[in-house]
């Protein structure tokens, strides 16, 4: 809880086999969690990221990452998220790859500030996904991607960024 890491944090191929938590933690240099099993519930919550944060290919069963700020590039590529995830009033200031992820239960973006590219092509999301209220500065793309219910209500977008839903597979978009 509120740890400060001053260089970059390499948690590359880790297991965190029960509850982790990161709430208010800093990450000034890069923050590494690529390939990692997050087996019990997750807390990154009001965390702050000032380089580039990387959850390449790990796997999450419940994960919180409400108020976070990413401020540098975010990678979720091919991510699994099993349980509930919520990334409520998050902000994402240079774009945010979440391409090939998988979300088993309900995703929670409302409220975000995506102030870069964000990216879900490809992903699937097998339950509802909320966006309602977020801010777009820039495209959201889910090209390819697999939609159960997405909910986009008083979402707003800036006066050049799109939706891309090139091929993309979605039940009910509200």
């Amino acid at each position: 809880s509120e740890a400060l890491f001053m260089g970059n944090a390499n948690f590359n191929y880790s297991d965190f086999a029960s509850y982790t938590y990161f709430p208010a933690a800093q990450f000034l240099g890069n923050a590494l969690f690529s390939d990692v099993d997050f087996s019990g519930s997750l807390d990154f919550s009001a965390a702050s990221f000032a380089g580039r944060a990387n959850f390449f290919q790990s796997r999450f069963s419940s994960a919180v990452f409400s108020n976070a700020v990413f401020s540098g590039p975010l990678h979720f590529g091919l991510a699994s998220f099993t349980g509930l995830s919520s990334f409520g009033e998050a902000v994402f200031a240079k774009g945010a790859n979440f391409n090939l992820a998988r979300f088993s239960q309900a995703a929670y973006f409302s409220g975000a500030k995506f102030q870069g590219l964000v990216l879900f092509g490809l992903t699937k999301f097998e339950d509802i996904t909320s966006f309602q209220s977020a801010r777009f500065d820039n495209d959201l793309n889910f090209k390819g991607g697999s939609i159960s219910t997405i909910l986009l209500d008083k979402a707003e977008f800036a006066k050049n960024s799109r939706i891309i839903l090139n091929d993309t597979d979605f039940a009910r978009f509200k």
